[in-house]
């Protein structure tokens, strides 16, 4: 215990000593945040009723699939693994120490999110702040699932980044973050109901914030679990403390 104690006190720390860490965890979730604030509402006053939703999800995609892929890559690459790997850090707590780290700093952005949007923007606060954290601590544990593997699976962080874009990019534009689902075509609507942060998105809505607990958001909350032990087990079984060849 007093490892992994002592490993996520490093990991968090050391997202504030490194520049692009803190952008991708901080700065730009707090940013973008702030510009959709200012600027959307008054676009679409309609995005204010699903505007802390939208940017609590966007805030985990950013923290996730825009850092610890490259982290990771980096840190195999650079032997720190393999120094892990001498001083008896198991591939079970390198991924604990990194999903419960992206969990810590994702929760408060997304309480700095939700209270300054009441205060600011007027925006609707969760019916239900339970099941609002429950259901981004289940975000957080899907996405750096994704991400951990990711990271694990490629060779490079060119490679990294191909593959989180291809991930990045659909989740922002067809989950419904940005556009509500309602506005789309109808195959697009049904299309994206393949890409996790659609489910996310309806049951952090139905469940936090309009309460309207339904049997599709118990189908929405198995699939993001089973994406997410899937996504663990086989980053479990890819990792390696060295170099991929």
């Amino acid at each position: 215990m007093k490892s992994i104690y002592y490993q996520l006190k490093y990991e968090l720390k050391k997202v504030f000593r490194d520049k692009t860490l803190l952008m991708l965890t901080y700065l730009m979730p707090i940013g973008f945040y702030f510009m959709m604030g200012f600027f959307m509402i008054e676009i679409n006053p309609s995005f204010l009723e699903i505007m802390i939703p939208s940017m609590s999800i966007f805030t985990i995609l950013t923290s996730t699939l825009m850092s610890i892929p490259t982290t990771i890559v980096d840190n195999r690459n650079s032997g720190v693994l393999r120094s892990y790997k001498i001083n008896g850090i198991s591939k079970y707590q390198y991924l604990l120490v990194n999903t419960l780290s992206s969990m810590i700093h994702i929760l408060l952005v997304n309480t700095f999110i939700m209270i300054s949007a009441y205060y600011l923007f007027n925006a609707p606060l969760p019916i239900n702040y339970l099941s609002y954290y429950l259901l981004i601590i289940l975000g957080c544990f899907t996405f750096t699932g994704i991400s951990s593997l990711i990271g694990i699976v490629s060779k490079s962080n060119k490679t990294t980044v191909l593959i989180a874009q291809l991930i990045y990019l659909p989740s922002m534009i067809l989950s419904g973050i940005m556009v509500p689902k309602e506005m789309m075509p109808e195959s697009i609507a049904t299309a994206s109901n393949i890409i996790p942060t659609t489910h996310l998105m309806n049951v952090l809505n139905n469940i936090s914030f309009i309460n309207a607990f339904s049997a599709v958001n118990i189908y929405s909350i198995i699939l993001l679990v089973l994406v997410s032990l899937v996504a663990y087990l086989v980053s479990i079984f890819r990792f390696s403390y060295n170099e991929n060849k």
